[in-house]
């Protein structure tokens, strides 16, 4: 049975928000575990092909294809050939908002072949491998001109999608999920969220967990701890100040929350 891992993505340059990494996996690779985030993920097969699992969808990928993971699907990958080597580049959510970019409202077609886009690919590829002075702004000019494609190109109109999969639990997840991204800076509440999306409480909270491997009072606060990461990083606001911009009551209980989704006390990202 495939469990799922919510992924949290953390970036030691804030400047770069940014995750790309070149895999070569086998089809001795039995790791099937399904992970989710909201960040916008893409997959550039180059060798071999591979299975993408996307929510209710299983996209047979190879050479040349590119797979758009959407921000909250549930997916993995694992090789049906021998060797299957591919590209993953994950974007942050608040690089792609600051550019009027919002991925996280919005859903891409999955299996995208796109000359341009593979362009844009081979030269991040390129840049990431040598770095040579100002790749990262290279880098991020590819990204911006890849996001472009997809927006104007691939989008998919949201009823259809909910149409297609069909999936009345996944449905439900996101739309708390939604909710609660809108929200989580307030003073947000599990009844809030259920009246709001329909469904009990106990039924949602019960499927949430199931979908995510997460509860909701823990996805709220993982969001939380998040924003406020970002904001240490600024060094614009004190730790008191950034635990009520993150919607914390309590500073002490902000401190507890934030060290045990980020591994360390606040005090120590803020920028001296």
């Amino acid at each position: 049975m495939n469990t799922s891992i919510y992924e949290n993505h953390v970036y030691k340059d804030v400047d770069f928000p940014i995750i790309f990494h070149m895999f070569n996996i086998s089809n001795e690779y039995k790791d099937f575990t399904m992970n989710w985030h909201e960040n916008i993920e893409m997959l550039y097969f180059i060798e071999g092909s591979g299975i993408v699992t996307c929510d209710s969808l299983r996209l047979e990928a190879s050479a040349g294809d590119i797979v758009v993971v959407n921000s909250n699907n549930l997916h993995a990958i694992q090789s049906s050939t021998l060797n299957c080597r591919y590209c993953c580049l994950i974007v942050d959510k608040y690089f792609c908002d600051s550019f009027d970019f919002s991925t996280g409202d919005i859903y891409f077609k999955e299996m995208i072949q796109d000359t341009l886009i593979r362009e844009y690919f081979d030269i991040i590829i390129r840049e990431m491998k040598s770095q040579p002075p100002y790749y990262k702004v290279s880098v991020k000019a590819a990204i911006l001109n890849i996001l472009i494609q997809l927006f104007r190109n691939y989008g998919l109109n949201l009823t259809t999608l909910i149409h297609r999969n069909g999936d009345k639990k996944l449905d439900m997840v996101k739309a708390a999920i939604s909710h609660i991204r809108k929200h989580y800076k307030k003073d947000l509440s599990i009844d809030e969220i259920c009246f709001n999306i329909g469904f009990s409480k106990y039924y949602c909270c019960h499927i949430f967990k199931e979908i995510t491997g997460r509860t909701i009072v823990d996805y709220i606060n993982f969001l939380r701890c998040s924003y406020a990461h970002k904001q240490l990083s600024l060094g614009k606001h004190n730790v008191s100040e950034i635990s009520e911009m993150s919607g914390f009551k309590n500073s002490s209980y902000f401190s507890k929350v934030y060290k045990h989704h980020m591994g360390i006390p606040p005090s120590k990202h803020q920028v001296k």
